[in-house]
Order: structure tokens, then sequence, then C-alpha cells
């Protein structure tokens, strides 16, 4: 699965390569000088705030799926690293 160019970089994407629907709702976004502080920042995430949600319900709508998606498979990845690692450390432990 791919993530939409405009979900990971907002504030540089080409708004004439998105979906029509889209545009204007960008476009605002990009000139939001608060949003683009913060998303400069690289610490705050602006798709998982309720700003994003509540000034641009249309890009919410759309984002949320990758925002909701990538964080589960980090986690389910996470997790099969913890697993694996302690699955080595066992099969160690047993050739002792």
């Amino acid at each position: 699965m791919d993530i939409a160019i405009w979900v990971s970089i907002p504030f540089k994407v080409n708004v004439a390569e998105i979906e029509l629907s889209l545009q204007k709702p960008l476009i605002e976004l990009q000139i939001d000088e608060i949003m683009r502080a913060k998303f400069k920042d690289g610490k705050y995430n602006i798709w998982k705030t309720n700003d994003v949600a509540t000034k641009y319900p249309l890009l919410w709508d759309k984002a949320q799926f990758y925002v909701i998606a990538f964080p589960t498979s980090f986690l389910l990845k996470r997790d099969l690293v913890v697993f694996l690692n302690f699955y080595r450390k066992l099969a160690i432990d047993l050739t002792l």
C-alpha cells in the first residue's frame, strides 16, 4: 500500500497533481502558517490532531486511512521483532 504523496509531504506537493476535490483544501492547508510550522518541526504529526479534522475535514477523511493503517502495521512489525529476538535467545539458551 502506498501512502498518498500529499499525506506524506503536504506542503511540498504540487496541488495540480492530486485529486480535484482535494485541491482547494490542500491549498488552504499549504498557506496555513501554523500548520506549516508544526509540520516543519517534525515532532508534531498534523494528521493525528483535531486541528486538521476540524479545519480540513475533506483532507482528514482521506488521510485518516493512512494515519490509522500505518501505526498499526508498525506495532505488528515491532511485536514480531520482539518475538523473534525472544525466540533467538531461547534457542541459544537451549543449545548451551
